[in-house]
């Protein structure tokens, strides 16, 4: 949800796999250009709000979701997703 400036909440959309950060980077994946991680980061630090291993957490995030892609991109041929996609996540820091 916007104001029109900026992320003012998120609507969950049963995405939630165990780690509240897989909506994070679910969000990120597929709206690039809107800075939802560093909009959450800001959010973190203007509430004093401190997640441990934030960074580690969402690599993870992204490699579980990265590779449930990269399975559904190769069933369905889909060859461009697939190579962007696997490029993006042998570009995460680890």
């Amino acid at each position: 949800m916007s104001d029109g400036t900026r992320i003012t909440g998120i609507i969950d959309g049963n995405c939630l796999y165990g780690d509240s950060l897989v909506d994070l980077v679910i969000l990120d994946r597929h709206m690039p250009s809107n800075g939802v991680i560093q909009t959450y980061l800001d959010y973190q630090a203007e509430s004093s709000i401190t997640i441990p291993n934030f960074k580690e957490r969402l690599i993870g995030a992204y490699y579980f979701k990265g590779l449930d892609g990269l399975r559904f991109y190769a069933k369905m041929g889909w060859e461009d997703a697939y190579q962007v996609t696997r490029q993006f996540l042998l570009n995460l820091e680890s």
